[in-house]
């Protein structure tokens, strides 16, 4: 058969068509293959992820599967690369936001190996919530719980939105443990608690009897510790019914950080030292005073600063107390330096801010006021301390009646007090000091 000049020239055409094909088809299978080279050689997941977002965008979802299977094993290897690239997580990102349940649990586990805040977005958690299956929401709190161990806390809290992230998903949890451990890891953090915290204790106040570790209470102390915000966190706080009594009932209990709580809001709240008043702190206190005798000081510091709060109820309080009265009666070498120190403030503070009579004959009749006077007076080595007291004892001395002065004169005689007084030229210099001091050891009984 004789080909003509024109099936000469259409067979020659088809010959090269079929030889670019063959060349475009070997150039592809060397690409294909020099990616696949480069995959398994680097274990490339970014790549991975990129294929497996590939074929879900084209209906393959079993074929995306595989990939996402393969990039989950491979992760933890040593020679995988990119896992924590932002184009990975953006791809397995992108999966997430519509995939079902079963992928996303996959999704979830790969993340937890990435860890990085770049994970979380409100579409991944809009999806765990809309499935409202308890693995995928156990995931997902494991997901911020290795987050929150890995990753700076004040990025976390100030850049990322971590702590919305965890008060939302609460509202799905059966089982609170990891969650209460990531709030434990956030304790650390005081930057600006009172600001970042808000929505945070009131989520864990509410679930506080799931909280094992008692992680709520630091959230409570950072957001109560921070400088710039610590009176409105305090006032926020005590608007939550229970506050009050969780905070008192784990003083009962002997927790160390509710005393610490406790210090912060008698240092920073007038409304909050009444409420704790009226909810019966210092009878907590007396009962536990001799319990937690290594916490002493701290009680006493606190009973020290409940004076400095100018209300009449208070100091009632305060002086009918028995942790008042027992703090009064301690022996010397019962007492440490910031003992004597807080002692000293308090009794000035009460003597000289609230000069009232009655106060002070109940102060002579009805306490071991005197008894302490002279354990202060003692007290050389500490300039404050002998400083507060005299001025105690010169203030009631002379600011008064002439009865309550003969009284005052009268409980001293004799006691330890009236030795160091009648010697008050060798530890003051001040003459004024010394003349009033004599005037007053003078007056004598009618």
């Amino acid at each position: 058969m004789y080909l003509t000049a024109d099936s000469a020239l259409s067979l020659l055409q088809e010959k090269r068509n079929k030889f670019h094909v063959e060349i475009r088809r070997k150039r592809t299978e060397n690409t294909f293959q020099q990616k696949r080279a480069i995959f398994v050689q680097n274990k490339d997941l970014e790549l991975l992820a990129q294929y497996a977002l590939e074929f879900y965008n084209r209906g393959d979802i079993q074929e995306s599967e595989n990939y996402l299977i393969r990039i989950n094993e491979y992760a933890q290897s040593q020679y995988s690369a990119n896992l924590k690239s932002i184009n990975t997580i953006t791809f397995l990102g992108e999966i997430a936001t519509s995939c079902d349940q079963h992928i996303l649990a996959i999704v979830l586990n790969i993340y937890q190996k990435i860890y990085l805040p770049e994970c979380l977005n409100p579409y991944l958690l809009s999806q765990v919530q809309r499935f409202e299956n308890s693995d995928l929401v156990q995931q997902f709190v494991v997901l911020l719980y290795k987050i929150a161990q890995n990753n700076l806390v004040n990025h976390l809290i100030e850049q990322c939105d971590f702590v919305s992230y965890l008060v939302e998903i609460s509202l799905l949890l059966d089982n609170f443990e990891q969650w209460f451990q990531i709030v434990e890891l956030l304790g650390t953090y005081i930057n600006q608690p009172s600001q970042y915290f808000k929505k945070l204790v009131m989520t864990c106040i509410k679930f506080i009897e799931q909280d094992r570790e008692l992680s709520t209470f630091q959230i409570i102390l950072a957001m109560i510790s921070c400088e710039k915000d610590n009176k409105n966190s305090i006032n926020y706080l005590l608007t939550n019914d229970k506050f009050i009594n969780l905070i008192l009932d784990q003083l009962e209990k002997k927790n160390l950080t509710a005393i610490s709580i406790i210090t912060k809001i008698v240092e920073e709240s007038d409304e909050g030292t009444i409420l704790f008043l009226q909810h019966q702190l210092l009878k907590i206190l007396s009962n536990l005073f001799f319990e937690m005798r290594e916490n002493q000081t701290a009680f006493t510091y606190i009973t020290a600063n409940i004076c400095f709060l100018k209300n009449d109820y208070v100091i009632t309080e305060i002086v009918t107390s028995e942790i008042f009265n027992t703090i009064l009666a301690l022996d010397e070498q019962e007492l440490e330096k910031n003992d004597f120190i807080y002692i000293s403030q308090m009794l000035k503070q009460l003597v000289r801010k609230y000069s009232n009579e009655r106060l002070y004959h109940y102060l002579l009749t009805k306490t071991d006021y005197v008894y302490m006077l002279g354990h202060l007076m003692k007290q050389y080595e500490l300039v404050e301390v002998m400083q507060n007291t005299i001025s105690c004892i010169l203030h009631m001395a002379n600011s008064q009646s002439d009865e309550l002065t003969k009284l005052f004169r009268y409980k001293i005689s004799g006691k330890p007090i009236e030795y160091v007084l009648t010697n008050i030229q060798y530890i003051f210099q001040d003459i004024n000091i010394i003349e009033k001091v004599y005037d007053f050891l003078n007056i004598k009984n009618d």
